[in-house]
């Protein structure tokens, strides 16, 4: 056999293959994976007991749903009697790169288990010198994807085994009961039934446990006529569309559960709507259970987000997004003393708290009758949601590109692209070395880069090579932007600044100030430049003023509110808008005169190009 037939899908198959193994060979990627796995093996669990006291139907303090919660029980006490077992199950998956539980269903779209960078796929002899390359470039690159599966195979064999111990524990108690059991041998045969529940390859034989274990990980089946489903067969048939679409069933899982755990789950979950009709009674204990618990959870954050101490994705237009943050606020993130914590990454138990917030923010800027039309605001709000999660990006960005009007749609297509190009490029390295030099470090939180251009870009994600690029400034203060999450934990903590006069203010006038372009009169600036720009803006001084200075004193002036005009409503500009700009465009101004002084050569292109449209337009002037 040869590569050749088939070679542009085999081709393509393996791109998507190392591309999703270098997304995934990220820090952030496998603590959130584990912390997920942590959260649902003890919450879902407690959804069951809590359900089994609101069937409707039945007598809560009855046999039936006594049963639920002796189950639920039985269930924790086989989490830790198995614990030990799955850990070495788990470091078996790792060390031999194979799923052994349930290996058809991983995180990884499609029931192959077939590597794609490897002899056996692309059809060539594994004893030859090419195959043998191919099969260690195979298993050095799958090196995230084999840390992922082992953290799978852990959860899966925990949640397998308890589900099983479970179910025997009440054999165990039944024969305990008629007296054929002693109390010390019930856990000894709930055990000796795990250890039957595997075939002689470590399959799961229990279906009912291995559905469960699936679900705890987020890699069930999609609904079978599903549009998600659809999506993935596709996919797996045109392995190109891996490039936009890594991931499929186990984003959709995700947003599934999350809105499980919303009111929303009877009009928007197919399976909440089904397992209440014909799931048993275990089952519809579940997600009453998931339902109710997720509700609680929700107007708990309904109250934080009313106090303002929830964020969501923040302003939708991007430059007004852009001062938000600037501003000193984090997206999803949680008010805790006077630090910001992401949530973002808590997928999907903070998802609705994600929606909630930018359902609360969007009714924020809508009058009293828009307010009322709750139905489009949350649909908005749970887009707006789905959209910012990170396994989503890729269609997000393909939605953009072909979605917007902007002027500079070339230059934003091309920054797409080299944001795709360099993610080729794995995080964890300097994930690392950034870790353990903010230890050794006076500063706990490195310095951000500018970059501009794929060559940037690129150097951006390798370690010791990002030190040469310029620093990233914040273009209201003239200050470097750090990174708030120095040990890539995936739950940034920035300090609170929301409640700083000027930043307060400007975020409060709803309007999307802009701060220094990235182009100048069409010539785009290099990277060097950008940042010299970003920080002679917010650390120039005009009359002994920064620009913070000078817009803290024009916000106190008494006749800055003089005639109470409210903040921008997406037509008119308001007084202390105007004024503002007119603020910002001195200081942009004037950093752009020392942009110039710095780098003579872009004020002689910038120059050069508008003697050039100014004799263009006068040729067609000329001409008509």
């Amino acid at each position: 056999k040869s590569f050749g037939k088939g070679k542009l899908f085999k081709a393509t198959a393996m791109t998507g293959e190392f591309f999703r193994s270098m997304i995934l060979f990220n820090i952030k990627t496998h603590i959130t994976n584990t912390l997920s796995g942590l959260t649902e093996t003890v919450l879902v669990p407690m959804e069951r007991y809590v359900g089994s006291y609101l069937s409707l139907s039945r007598n809560p303090f009855g046999a039936e749903a006594k049963s639920i919660r002796d189950d639920t029980i039985y269930h924790m006490m086989g989490l830790m009697a198995t614990a030990k077992d799955s850990i070495g199950m788990a470091g078996k998956s790792l060390k031999l790169e194979k799923n052994f539980l349930d290996p058809a269903n991983t995180k990884l779209d499609g029931n192959e288990v077939t590597n794609k960078i490897s002899s056996e796929f692309v059809g060539i002899r594994g004893e030859s010198l090419l195959g043998k390359n191919l099969d260690t470039i195979g298993k050095i690159s799958r090196g995230s994807l084999r840390a992922l599966g082992a953290e799978d195979e852990f959860f899966k064999q925990i949640n397998y085994r308890s589900r099983v111990f479970a179910e025997a524990y009440k054999e165990a108690k039944v024969l305990f009961d008629a007296g054929k059991l002693s109390k010390d041998g019930m856990k000894a045969h709930a055990l000796k039934r795990v250890d039957e529940a595997f075939d002689d390859a470590g399959r799961g034989t229990n279906l009912g446990a291995v559905q469960y274990s699936r679900e705890i990980t987020f890699t069930e089946e999609l609904l079978e006529g599903s549009k998600a489903l659809k999506l993935q067969q596709f996919v797996q048939q045109h392995p190109s569309f891996q490039l936009i679409l890594p991931f499929i069933r186990t984003p959709t899982n995700l947003i599934v559960r999350g809105v499980q755990r919303t009111p929303l789950a009877r009009i928007a979950s197919q399976r909440y709507r089904d397992t209440l009709k014909h799931g048993s009674p275990e089952e519809i204990a579940q997600m009453k259970g998931r339902v109710a618990l997720g509700s609680t959870f929700l107007l708990g954050g309904l109250a934080y987000a009313m106090e303002g101490k929830i964020t969501g994705a923040g302003p939708a237009l991007p430059d007004q997004n852009k001062l938000w943050r600037a501003a000193g606020n984090q997206p999803y993130s949680i008010r805790i003393g006077d630090q910001w914590i992401s949530y973002n990454r808590m997928d999907p138990l903070f998802m609705p708290i994600g929606l909630m917030a930018n359902a609360f923010d969007i009714s924020k800027h809508q009058d009293e009758m828009e307010i009322e039309d709750w139905f489009t605001t949350s649909v908005f709000a749970m887009s707006t949601t789905i959209q910012d999660k990170a396994y989503l990006q890729g269609l997000a960005n393909l939605f953009d590109v072909l979605q917007t009007d902007d002027p500079n749609q070339a230059s934003r297509i091309v920054s797409i692209r080299d944001n795709f190009i360099s993610s080729f490029i794995p995080a964890a390295p300097l994930q690392v070395v950034e870790g353990l030099q903010s230890l050794n470090d006076d500063s706990p939180y490195p310095e951000l880069s500018e970059a501009i251009g794929l060559q940037d870009k690129m150097m951006r994600r390798i370690p010791f090579m990002v030190d040469k690029l310029p620093k990233k400034y914040n273009w209201l203060t003239g200050e470097a932007v750090v990174n708030p999450d120095p040990f890539s934990t995936g739950f940034p903590v920035v300090p609170d600044k929301t409640t700083e006069f000027v930043g307060s203010n400007l975020v409060a006038l709803n309007y999307p100030f802009k701060g220094p372009p990235r182009r100048i009169e069409g010539v785009e600036l290099s990277s060097e430049q950008f940042s010299d720009f970003h920080q002679f803006m917010g650390g120039t001084r005009i009359d002994g003023l920064t620009l913070m200075q000078a817009l803290d004193r024009l916000m106190k002036d008494p006749a800055y509110r003089k005639d109470g005009s409210q903040a921008y409503d997406g037509q008119i500009q308001t007084r202390e808008i105007q004024a503002v700009t007119q603020v910002l465009s001195a200081y942009k101004q004037m950093a752009r005169v020392e942009l110039y002084k710095k780098y003579p050569e872009l004020y002689r292109e910038v120059n050069a190009r508008k003697i050039n449209d100014r004799a263009g337009t006068r040729l067609l002037e000329t001409n008509r």
